[in-house]
């Protein structure tokens, strides 16, 4: 009987430390799984950061091209104007010529 005593006593332990592993494992996996949440929040948030960057040098890129472009429309559209300053002052001395002309 001592033996069955002893055995039934052993395995009792053996019952006590599985149950004692179980409660680790399921620690280890929460944590686990804290980490692994974690480090994928980081990656999501290092992959948007980049992401954001990018476009943020895109948009500047943008943003200088069109500034460009109006510099260049703001240059063409003065030059025209001024063409056609002098073309009106042409008229005009014309005009006053013949005005003179005419009063002369």
């Amino acid at each position: 009987m001592s033996k069955i005593k002893n055995v039934v006593e052993i395995l009792a332990g053996f019952e006590k430390e599985l149950d004692n592993i179980e409660k680790i494992v399921e620690e280890m996996k929460l944590k686990l799984l804290n980490e692994v949440e974690a480090l994928a929040n980081t990656k999501s948030m290092n992959i948007i950061e980049k992401f954001r960057a990018e476009k943020e040098i895109e948009l500047k890129k943008e943003e200088e091209k069109a500034k460009k472009e109006a510099e260049d429309i703001l240059r063409k559209g003065s030059e025209l104007i001024e063409e056609k300053k002098k073309e009106l002052e042409k008229k005009l001395e014309i005009a006053k010529k013949r005005v003179l002309e005419i009063l002369l």
